[in-house]
């Protein structure tokens, strides 16, 4: 892709939908809406998180090829796990707390499970995204390698989900909308109100290229490229003092040239 075709996309992206920013971050009003369609259903109270007794998710379900995405009961399932060729678990609520999970690789000696424990709390002003890249990293590596990976939390339909969707997002190159419709087409999730605005926060979207608040460094270079040309929009007002001084300068040159 040029980056006359990336600038083209940058006019799009910033003048055709509203964005919002809250705090330290900003999101996409459309894309908000869209999300809250996809995961809302019948099974949800008008509070918007609470799901019903008779539709509390099964134990496990395959979301995506070689990840199982989970709750307690599945990852404590040692016959179920072993029956399904899981060798590796994430367990994104863990640690002792309420509404946490306390299993260690120990816990499933004997299996030949590694293990990859991040203690997520499950509050909306909980910063998730700072565990996107290692939760995507994980998974990644558990594919590439022809592995199964077992992801869950308490429930298996917020935290754990929300780093499912970090992983499509960041690794498959899809957007948000997307991750979120392939998980929610294989099990009912629903992460909580700030998770869902932490997916979408920082994210640029083109052609199926995604970006979640991370290093440049660890971007692709079309990511970068884009970057750059959103930046060079609306530079500094320091940048556009020497821009113009420097402009000012040449004129004066070729002034006293033709002189």
């Amino acid at each position: 892709m040029s980056p006359r075709q990336f600038k083209r996309v940058a006019n799009k992206f910033q003048t055709c939908n509203t964005i919002i920013k809250a705090g330290d971050m900003s999101y996409n009003t459309e894309t908000y809406k869209k999300l809250q369609e996809i995961l809302s259903s019948n099974n949800v109270n008008r509070n918007g998180w609470l799901f019903t007794f008779n539709s509390i998710p099964g134990q496990y379900d395959e979301v995506y090829p070689g990840i199982l995405l989970g709750n307690r009961a599945g990852a404590l399932n040692k016959t179920a796990l072993k029956k399904e060729g899981v060798t590796h678990v994430l367990n994104c609520a863990c640690g002792s707390k309420f509404n946490m999970i306390n299993t260690d690789e120990g816990f499933y000696e004997g299996l030949s499970i590694k293990f990859l424990g991040i203690p997520a709390q499950d509050f909306p002003t909980y910063k998730l995204s700072q565990h996107f890249t290692v939760a995507a990293d994980y998974i990644d590596n558990v594919l590439k390698n022809k592995g199964k990976v077992f992801v869950h939390c308490q429930m298996g339909v917020s935290r754990s989900a929300t780093l499912v969707v970090a992983f499509l997002m960041l690794k498959q190159r899809m957007n948000v909308i997307d991750a979120v419709s392939t998980i929610k087409a294989k099990r009912d999730i629903f992460p909580n109100d700030g998770f869902l605005k932490q997916l979408m926060s920082n994210i640029i979207i083109a052609f199926g290229v995604v970006c979640v608040g991370i290093p440049d460094t660890e971007n692709p270079p079309e990511i970068r490229l884009f970057r750059k040309i959103l930046s060079q929009k609306n530079p500094p007002k320091n940048q556009r003092k020497k821009k113009q001084k420097k402009k000012k300068q040449n004129i004066n040159k070729s002034s006293q040239g033709m002189a």
